[in-house]
């Protein structure tokens, strides 16, 4: 589970920090356009792993959602 946001400044603490899909989509997907956003990373994310890709990291930024 992601840290809670810093009240100073609305974001994440610096670092790397886990989480699975569903705290994921819980956390950002709180506006249906986040959720679309959020829908075509799974896609993405989903045809990766259909390809082969096992293991990996992805990196959500500020920005992406």
């Amino acid at each position: 589970m992601a840290p809670p946001f810093e009240l100073s400044t609305g974001l994440l603490p610096a670092g790397i920090h886990e989480a699975t899909w569903e705290e994921l989509v819980a956390r950002f997907g709180w506006t249906p356009y986040r959720l679309t956003l959020l829908a075509g990373l799974k896609a993405a994310l989903d045809a990766l792993r259909f390809a082969g890709c096992r293991r990996g990291l992805c990196t959500i930024t500020p920005s992406s959602v």
